[in-house]
């Protein structure tokens, strides 16, 4: 029997924005909802499994009817409750008491743009004021949410409009990531130039290094992209770190709307098992885990890619990114091409 550290639960689909790179736009118009009663029932089970930190997940989680009554309920159960937001619903500084009250231990706000216009290109909506008003009422109650923002493409440009929105809003803390794929992508994807990628993450690094700001990159493609010295550099200072991803380890759980199990949240409205039971106890997730579906996918997960990963002492901490994107991509094409045989 595998122990499992972490869950997340994809309370909804349903959200307050319309990110036009969103990885579950495709399921937002759903509007699903995990029902209030069979989730209370489903974090009695991994109570059982002694998971130490449940995720909330979406969607928007903070626009789920009975969020309140979640979030104590899991921390009643003596697990960590940590919601992931783009913090609109915050803006309401009772409701944000209320939250942290009910025991929300963490707290992650997507940034989805650093001015009124950027936000509403990205949204399709005028939320940005409420964003302000959410992150100026966390510092009042000295609440430290940790910050994240997705960029869209490998732009200078982009990445300056980043380094100046972080001194502007007075964040202390930024995690970045490049857009992922999903297997609910459109036809006619283009894999990116990780080569422009790995210029812009050297740029804001050279930038937010000046600035009092802690700051790290979600790296979805593999680490021989940068030099070894700058590999070693960035880990050493946590600027990047090696992939934990639980769809490489399968040390996590996810759990859609209608609680079948996901491979990650990448994955969306494609679980495991289409037809899967309904989930009752602990033994019935041990068994889902370990049917031939899930085994083969974690067998794919920690099968190196080329022979240039294989040969890599570094495969353990790369995995070459994030496996989403070689659903789309030719990995002898991709890797090959970053030299990788220097750090062999």
């Amino acid at each position: 029997k595998k122990n499992f550290d972490i869950a997340w639960l994809n309370v909804n689909r349903g959200c307050n924005n319309r990110c036009t790179f969103c990885y579950a736009k495709d399921a937002i118009q759903s509007c699903e909802e995990m029902p209030y009663r069979e989730a209370i029932q489903l974090l009695t089970v991994l109570r059982e499994l002694s998971l130490r930190k449940i995720i909330l997940i979406g969607g928007e989680p903070t626009i789920y009817p009975n969020i309140i009554g979640l979030v104590k309920a899991i921390t009643g159960h003596g697990m960590s409750c940590t919601v992931q937001s783009n913090g609109i619903r915050f803006a309401d500084i009772a409701f944000l008491r209320e939250m942290i009250s009910a025991g929300m231990t963490e707290c992650g706000i997507s940034i989805k743009g650093f001015s009124e216009e950027e936000y509403a290109q990205t949204t399709g909506t005028r939320n940005y004021p409420l964003l302000l008003k959410a992150i100026d009422n966390l510092a009042k109650l000295n609440y430290m949410a940790m910050f994240s923002y997705v960029l869209s493409k490998p732009s200078l440009d982009e990445a300056d409009k980043l380094i100046l929105g972080v001194k502007k809003l007075g964040l202390k803390n930024i995690y970045i990531s490049p857009v992922h794929p999903t297997l609910c992508e459109a036809d006619g994807y283009a894999p990116p130039d990780y080569r422009n990628w790995v210029k812009v993450y050297k740029h804001i690094i050279s930038k937010l290094s000046t600035e009092n700001v802690k700051f790290s990159f979600g790296i979805s493609f593999p680490l021989c992209a940068f030099s070894e010295e700058e590999i070693v550099s960035y880990m050493r200072r946590g600027i990047i770190r090696k992939n934990c991803c639980q769809a490489v380890l399968g040390n996590g759980l996810v759990f859609d709307t209608d609680f079948r199990l996901l491979p990650c949240n990448m994955f969306v409205k494609a679980p495991f098992i289409k037809d899967q039971k309904r989930i009752k106890s602990a033994n019935d997730i041990y068994e889902i885990m370990n049917t031939p579906a899930v085994k083969s996918f974690y067998e794919w997960t920690n099968t190196p890619l080329t022979k240039e990963c294989q040969a890599c002492y570094r495969w353990s901490q790369c995995h070459a990114g994030c496996r989403a994107r070689w659903t789309y991509e030719n990995p002898e094409e991709e890797i090959s091409g970053f030299k990788s045989d220097r750090y062999l």
